[in-house]
């Protein structure tokens, strides 16, 4: 049989290839309220979530009466979906399959979250002042104008304000906020050795964060909790990397790099009428151009 060796997803597929409802974990055993803890919880097993599934229709309650069933799967804990692709796949186990994605686990997750609680922590007018005198370095990006108004930034915007993020910071802000930062940093960019010691010191830092009243809604309230999927997510990076090798092997920068090159550039070449029809039409001419250039290599 043809082994199930990963699945490269971001959190939301992940729960969704899961069977997982609400705000369980696709991973572990974990609910939301246990995402902030500092150990991980035991694995969500697929012998689990069948039984679970199965259950529901013991009590003679099934998918043909999608109300009924939908109230049932929620109380479970589950997403409604009775038969999963890999039910009948042996050895198929998601919490093995589905494997950290560095673009969205890691650098996504340090947009949303990191970048954020330094951005409300420091001020977003002395932050981005910080940015614009930082001295511009060849080769990476330099934030003239800060990162407190930045919209549609991409992984390598990420990656760039990375790097700058904890001296820019340092001394604007008590040492403990910046020793929970840096903690998720050396997490991101450590070896499987560093990774549970990197956790660690973040989880013993990290109360810093609320009572600066960093960590806030889109409103601009505090949040006084830690019901963040991704790092709970971190608990099972390193039961990955033993199972299954490097996590940078399961990066989609390759895949989100093609909604430029086959979305984007084709639809920019057109006149903004019936976009996917064009889009369509672009991709089937460079494809003939292709096909076109190598009969004519060939044949020479």
């Amino acid at each position: 049989y043809t082994p199930l060796a990963s699945a490269i997803v971001d959190t939301p597929e992940a729960s969704l290839i899961a069977c997982t409802g609400g705000k369980d974990s696709p991973f572990t055993k974990a609910i939301y309220k246990n995402y902030g803890d500092s150990s991980r919880h035991a694995p969500h097993l697929s012998s689990s979530t069948l039984d679970t599934i199965d259950s529901i229709q013991a009590r003679n309650i099934f998918p043909q009466d999608l109300p009924a069933y939908q109230r049932a799967a929620v109380t479970a804990h589950t997403n409604g979906v009775v038969y999963p692709f890999w039910r009948d796949w042996a050895l198929a186990e998601p919490c093995e399959f589905l494997m950290p994605e560095p673009l969205h686990h890691w650098h996504k997750m340090f947009w949303d979250h990191d970048a954020k609680w330094a951005i409300q922590a420091v001020g977003a007018s002395h932050i981005d002042f910080r940015f614009s005198i930082h001295q511009p370095t060849v080769g990476y990006r330099h934030f003239q104008e800060g990162i407190s108004s930045l919209k549609q930034v991409t992984g390598r915007t990420h990656r760039d304000i990375q790097r700058y993020l904890i001296p820019v910071i340092s001394g604007a802000i008590s040492a403990k906020f910046i020793m929970a930062l840096r903690a998720l940093l050396d997490f991101r960019y450590s070896g499987q050795a560093q990774l549970q010691t990197a956790l660690k010191e973040f989880h013993e830092s990290k109360s810093v964060i609320l009572e600066l009243k960093a960590r806030v809604n889109p409103k601009g309230k505090p949040i006084d909790h830690w019901e963040i999927p991704k790092l709970e997510f971190m608990q099972s990076v390193e039961p990955s990397i033993r199972a299954s090798g490097p996590i940078m092997q399961w990066t989609a920068d390759i895949t989100e790099h093609a909604h430029i090159t086959l979305v984007k550039d084709p639809a920019r070449s057109g006149n903004n009428h019936d976009v996917e029809i064009q889009i369509c039409r672009s991709l089937d001419h460079l494809n003939r151009v292709r096909r076109f250039d190598l009969m004519t290599a060939m044949k020479d």
